[in-house]
């Protein structure tokens, strides 16, 4: 009698191993399943990025623009700072000014990177501490900022309080400032739990124009200066680096760039070029 099934040790050879085309078709499913959650991993921490340089973009435009429209976050807030007598409120004192905000970057100890802003304070005739009419007619805007002495808050002595962004996936790595067309210098960030000796950039109200917001650092006030924050990406994905810039010729004063090279975090003539461009990507 014939049996219909065929040869059984045929059968039986099948169930030993795969052919050539199910190993292939095998190989190719794995290989798109790993690419698949590789793309969508990477997907997911450039978009985490993403958001990281927007929430520093939308902290550091808000300072900017209460600066300009004069909002102070001191009103009412008793005035103990070095200089500024203990008593006076700032911004309705004849020798005490809010005058604008003071910007910190820095690495906590926990090895994460964060802005700070406190208030910023300004007292004529500091030398003296006499009260005088300021500012004065009789100097421009940035002169009578100039001729004041700039003290920020210090929330660890009970002294305002501070606005704080922690990056969750962000690391700050350099703050390039330039002035004119060709100085150019960089900074690191500060570090530690204390961040009151790091680099910050002042923003500075123009005391006699509405609007106008003057910038400064540690080394003084600065004419003209652009500010590039590059804040490199903590995380996986193919964004490497983005990049923050504050002044330049763009529209509020400020504008982002969520993915550069880190060729390009390292080299001053591209963060320049890019801090001109107004437009946020």
């Amino acid at each position: 009698m014939k049996h219909m099934g065929g040869d059984s040790s045929q059968n039986c050879a099948k169930s030993w191993g795969y052919t050539l085309v199910e190993t292939t078709l095998a190989m190719a499913v794995a290989a798109s399943l790993f690419m698949l959650t590789f793309g969508l991993s990477s997907m997911l921490s450039n978009n985490r990025f993403k958001d990281t340089l927007n929430r520093a973009y939308v902290f550091l435009r808000t300072q900017y623009s209460d600066v300009g429209s004069g909002i102070d976050s001191r009103a009412g807030v008793s005035s103990d700072v070095v200089s500024c007598s203990t008593g006076n409120v700032a911004g309705n004192s004849s020798n005490c000014y809010a005058i604008g905000r003071r910007i910190y970057f820095y690495k906590g100890g926990d090895g994460i990177s964060r802005m700070a802003s406190v208030d910023l304070l300004g007292l004529p005739d500091a030398l003296h501490r006499t009260k005088v009419e300021w500012p004065k007619d009789d100097q421009s805007g940035i002169d009578n900022l100039k001729s004041v002495a700039r003290i920020a808050d210090n929330p660890d002595t009970g002294n305002g309080s501070s606005n704080i962004l922690t990056m969750s996936q962000g690391d700050i790595y350099l703050i390039y400032r330039f002035v004119g067309t060709t100085d150019n210098k960089k900074f690191a960030p500060g570090s530690g739990n204390s961040y009151y000796s790091g680099f910050y950039v002042d923003l500075m109200r123009d005391p006699k124009s509405a609007q106008t917001v003057y910038l400064g650092d540690n080394d003084g006030i600065q004419d003209n200066a652009v500010y590039g924050i590059v804040i490199k990406n903590a995380g996986s994905g193919s964004y490497e680096a983005g990049l923050v810039c504050i002044g330049g010729n763009n529209a509020g004063g400020l504008s982002y760039n969520t993915n550069i090279s880190n060729s390009d975090a390292d080299n001053p003539s591209a963060i320049r070029s890019l801090c001109n461009n107004w437009e946020a990507k």
